[in-house]
């Protein structure tokens, strides 16, 4: 195996010129372009108060959702949480001699009338309702 010949500090530096010449010259390609880009629009009144209309109509429909849910929650919860213990009463209420009289027995004469708000198998009998945790949720643990 031959010997290589050493490398001489001139050989070194012309290298290192070289390196870093290149990469020195893309950096500073990549800083000119960024500082002499193509500089950021400057927005007329009409646009900011354009823009700030649309962020206020954006935050009332959040809240106009917030207060749908609530209102929506306030209303079938109820239900949801009744026919959850109507589903029980009506199995255990099958064999009675009066099944009428045995779920107003069961379930109070308050809500002996679920049976036309609820379905066989103890779900509100409405279009999309909350779920049985939402409702729990809502029942327990909300501030209104």
């Amino acid at each position: 195996m031959a010997k290589r010949p050493p490398v001489t500090p001139k050989v070194r530096f012309i290298s290192r010129v070289i390196t870093f010449g290149f990469f020195g010259s893309i950096a500073a390609i990549a800083i000119l372009s960024k500082a002499l880009g193509p500089p950021e629009p400057q927005l007329t009144p009409q646009q900011i108060q354009v823009l700030e209309a649309q962020r206020q109509a954006e935050a009332l429909a959040a809240q106009t959702r917030v207060n749908f849910e609530r209102e929506s929650l306030k209303e079938f919860c109820p239900y949801v949480l009744r026919c959850s213990t109507y589903a029980d009463v009506r199995q255990q209420c099958a064999t009675a001699g009066d099944f009428n009289n045995c779920v107003t027995v069961k379930l109070g004469s308050e809500n002996a009338d679920l049976a036309g708000q609820c379905t066989a198998d103890g779900k509100a009998d409405v279009v999309g309702p909350p779920t049985y945790f939402q409702c729990l949720k809502w029942k327990y643990l909300s501030p209104f």
